[in-house]
Formats: C-alpha cells, sequence, structure tokens
C-alpha cells in the first residue's frame, strides 16, 4: 500500500528541506510525494536517494541509483530552478 506525502511550496529550500526529511522518516522504505512547487505538480516515486519517478508528466528528472546525498539535494535544486 502507497502513502503519498504532500508538499506544497513555492520556496526551493523549503522544498528540498521537506522532501529530505521524508525520506530520513522512511529509511528502507519507498516514498511517494505529490509535490506542488510554484504552481507545478511533481510526483516522486523513491527509495533513500534513488528518485526512480520524478515527473511533472511532461519531462522526467530520475536520477541515478547510487548518487549521495550531496549529489541528492542538488539534483533536486537543479530540477526546482
Amino acid at each position: 500500500m502507497q502513502n503519498t506525502n504532500y508538499i506544497i511550496s513555492n520556496e526551493k529550500n523549503e522544498a528540498l528541506n521537506l522532501i529530505n526529511k521524508i525520506r530520513l522518516t522512511n529509511k528502507n522504505k519507498w516514498y511517494f510525494i505529490n509535490l506542488n512547487y510554484k504552481n507545478k505538480t511533481y510526483k516522486i516515486k523513491a527509495f533513500d536517494t534513488w528518485l526512480q519517478i520524478f515527473t511533472d508528466n511532461k519531462s522526467n528528472y530520475s536520477n541515478c541509483m547510487d548518487e549521495n546525498i550531496k549529489q541528492y539535494k542538488e539534483h533536486i535544486l537543479s530540477v526546482l530552478d
């Protein structure tokens, strides 16, 4: 069963911090996020730092499975630019 987390933010660092908080509370589990950032909706399906699905329904911004936390955060920030 999937438990989706919902985030609404217009501030990039706040969105990043909330996404990372969800990652930290779901150690060794899949987590799902619907992110509304500046009136654009992103859907995220992830496991630890692997963003298997990170989409706005036009583009897929998924990342590599073995990214470290710094790379994970930088990737999210670059997508939300």
